[in-house]
């Protein structure tokens, strides 16, 4: 595969410019550097591939995602340009008056560049805004820095900001202590400080200040007039931060409230088996959580792990591992010190749960506030270990007047026991919506359940099952595209009804194209609104199955199956590949015929049009009037209609324009032709030298002149 990066103003090719591919079937990412020549070249398998990224620093990040295939002996190229990072210059003065050399500058939110000022105060820093919120709340701004000299300043960036003359005013001066839970000071604790504007925070510089052997920290060199966060964290310590306002400074000194860290003391163990029971060796296990460090681990050979180094509260466990060219993950809740917890890793985005202390008998012997009951299958047998979840509370504003509210409620859940049992603990009065995340059968959700039931049986339906092929058309006919990712997901995704983002699936297709998806929801139930309370019934449910940009929707009515399903990928347009430095395609397939004599070194001028379109129309008349001095040129022209025409509608328009050269049409697939020669609009000209290169394409008839001198170089 060939990746051609280009500077989108100049057009010049980028050296080292880093892209990223991901292999669909492994879930594994790859990565090539571009060459002097701006490509960039790695050898693939045949199979499906996403380019997901061109980077190069100074440069705004390439991030548009493209689904690739891989033939045998082919190979595939592609063109992605990159834009050079628009970048504030200006010159920076002390209380003065004077240029201040070494001055340290950041833009923020998101900046990742740290530049510093010249011997004359000169800078330049990279400022992009892609990728952060258009909202008009979002406040772009540089942060200027000295800290030997105690000197700072914020400055906010508009759109169109491109240079910057800022005077340095006195910094502020943070102090403060980090503390054990006996008060005693903590040596080398790490602190650092964030910056909060408008709707977002982001961290003053990547260096951070460390604490004295007593405990205590001094940071200089703080904008005034700010609101800031300071975060502290320390070996075997968790993480606090605290708020401060540098207003509230006195003679430029704040001394920054007390930050105590929780001992981080206690572990969780536990053991990571997949969905058959197997222990899973060698997974990343991490541990994170509010005021929680950052420990991981690996499992050992029998799947069993120890995260040590944890505070006293609730911990949020991520696992991830490759298994087979599969990805598998979970993610729990559960509080530290627990030993012991079986956490099952599976295939697809995970579905997190809680994992707590007690038993299903010690809820609902100890508990009034609770919902407890039983997953069965459609046979009426247990269903264990599947994900049950609160996904939303009706609470009661008045009498017969409820309010919905939607959340994740990560720690208002459970898993089924062995025997489909489950129990949650709860602390309101209200009714609630229980989401069922099965893996061999459909998610459900449980509408209304009352606080306090104890007995309630949820039946987990086998679900929808679809099979199908992935095509594309090539010269006419259908080709299987094998081993591509193929996705499907719901179309809804109203709170009210939503499965959940786990029921949105990934699968690669065989070597025939083919794909299947199992236990997809086949019913919907109605929004309140649409419901009586009398009577109604569940819909059907719709999902859509996608490519990349191609995609379709089922949905299930009747039958629980669909087969042969077909999923068509026609080319993009769009994207396709211009064709500048590449021989001609054969003109014969569009029904143009050329002697040699006719065309031996000469220059050849395709133009694609199209009559129903008034600027095709014009653009082939202008050529016929020039097509004299085109041939003295050593030019000779063809057009090839694109659209399907009556053959004899298009004879008569060329005999009475008087059209002097020949006019083709597409005989295949209009879309397909059209990508295979580079058109992306119409009317759309192609120009190569004497050998039939092709030199230019996409240009204007007032650009003609030119890129025929050009040719002839």
């Amino acid at each position: 595969m060939e990746v051609a990066v280009t500077e989108a103003v100049s057009k010049q090719p980028v050296e080292k410019a880093s892209v990223s591919i991901r292999d669909a079937r492994s879930n594994q990412w790859l990565s090539a550097i571009s060459n002097e020549d701006g490509i960039a070249r790695i050898r693939l398998m045949p199979g499906g591939y996403q380019l997901s990224g061109v980077y190069m620093q100074g440069y705004t990040s390439d991030r548009h995602q493209e689904s690739i295939t891989i033939e045998q002996g082919s190979t595939k190229r592609v063109t992605r340009t990159l834009r050079e990072s628009p970048k504030l210059r200006g010159v920076v003065r002390d209380v003065a008056g004077r240029p201040l050399e070494g001055v340290e500058f950041k833009v923020l939110p998101g900046g990742r560049e740290e530049v510093n000022s010249d011997s004359e105060g000169k800078f330049e820093v990279v400022c992009d805004r892609r990728g952060w919120s258009e909202s008009e709340d979002t406040i772009f701004c540089l942060v200027a820095r000295h800290e030997q000299r105690n000197l700072a300043a914020v400055e906010e960036i508009g759109e169109d900001m491109k240079r910057l003359d800022i005077k340095l005013a006195p910094g502020v001066t943070f102090a403060g202590k980090v503390v054990d839970s006996d008060n005693k000071g903590i040596a080398g604790a790490k602190v650092r400080v964030m910056l909060r504007l408008s709707n977002w925070g982001s961290s003053l510089s990547r260096r951070q200040a460390e604490t004295d052997d007593t405990g205590n920290f001094e940071i200089r060199a703080i904008p005034a007039g700010q609101n800031y966060n300071i975060y502290a964290s320390a070996e075997g310590y968790g993480q606090k931060d605290v708020k401060a306002h540098a207003d509230n400074a006195v003679d430029n000194h704040l001394n920054i409230e007390t930050l105590t860290l929780p001992a981080a003391n206690l572990s969780v163990t536990g053991q990571i088996v997949d969905t058959q029971g197997n222990p899973v060796s060698h997974a990343r296990v991490e541990g994170s959580g509010e005021d929680q460090p950052r420990p991981n681990t690996l499992s050992d050979m029998q799947g069993n792990f120890t995260l040590d180094g944890l505070c006293a509260g609730l911990v949020y466990i991520r696992i991830d591992v490759e298994r087979s060219g599969k990805r598998l993950s979970a993610r729990v809740n559960t509080d530290a010190g627990l030993t012991g917890i079986k956490i099952i890793v599976r295939e697809g985005r995970p579905v997190s749960y809680y994992i707590g202390p007690k038993t299903y008998e010690q809820i609902i012997q100890g508990s009034d506030k609770a919902i407890a009951g039983m997953a069965v299958d459609e046979n009426g047998s247990p269903v264990a270990d599947v994900p049950v979840k609160v996904c939303c509370i009706k609470r009661e504003r008045q009498k017969g007047k409820f309010s919905w509210h939607f959340s994740s409620y990560s720690t208002l859940s459970d898993i089924t026991d062995e025997q489909g049992r489950f129990a949650i603990e709860l602390e309101e009065d209200a009714e609630y919506n229980l989401r069922f995340s099965p893996d061999k059968h459909a998610a459900v959700i449980a509408y209304d359940v009352p606080i306090g039931k104890k007995d309630l049986k949820v039946t987990l339906p086998d679900g929808g099952t679809v099979t199908g092929q992935l095509v594309r058309m090539e010269k006419g006919k259908k080709v299987p595209i094998p081993n591509a990712e193929v996705k499907v997901e719901q179309t809804s995704r109203a709170s009210y009804t939503h499965l959940g983002f786990d029921r949105d699936r990934t699968t690669v297709t065989d070597s025939q194209g083919r794909f299947r998806f199992e236990h997809l929801r086949t019913k919907i139930r109605p929004s309140e609104s649409d419901r009586t309370t009398q009577k109604w019934e569940h819909n059907p449910r719709v999902w859509k199955i996608s490519y990349g940009d191609t995609s379709k929707t089922i949905a299930f009515y009747e039958d629980k199956t669909i087969e042969d399903f077909e999923l068509l990928v026609r080319p993009d347009i769009a994207n396709a590949q211009p064709l500048a430095g590449r021989p001609l395609p054969e003109l014969e397939d569009l029904k143009i015929k050329l002697l040699p004599v006719d065309a031996d070194d000469k220059m050849l001028l395709v133009c694609f049009w199209d009559m129903e379109q008034r600027p095709s129309r014009a653009c082939i008349r202008q050529l016929a009037k020039q097509n004299e001095q085109l041939k003295q040129k050593g030019v000779i022209v063809v057009a090839v209609q694109v659209s399907k025409v009556d053959e004899d509608t298009l004879d008569e328009w060329v005999k009475n324009y008087n059209i002097p050269f020949p006019v083709g049409m597409v005989q295949g697939d209009e879309e397909e032709t059209r990508f295979a020669w580079g058109v992306r609009s119409l009317p759309w000209l192609i120009l190569t030298n004497r050998k039939h290169i092709v030199n230019a394409n996409g240009f204007s008839l007032a650009e003609l002149d030119e890129k025929i001198q050009a040719a002839e170089k």
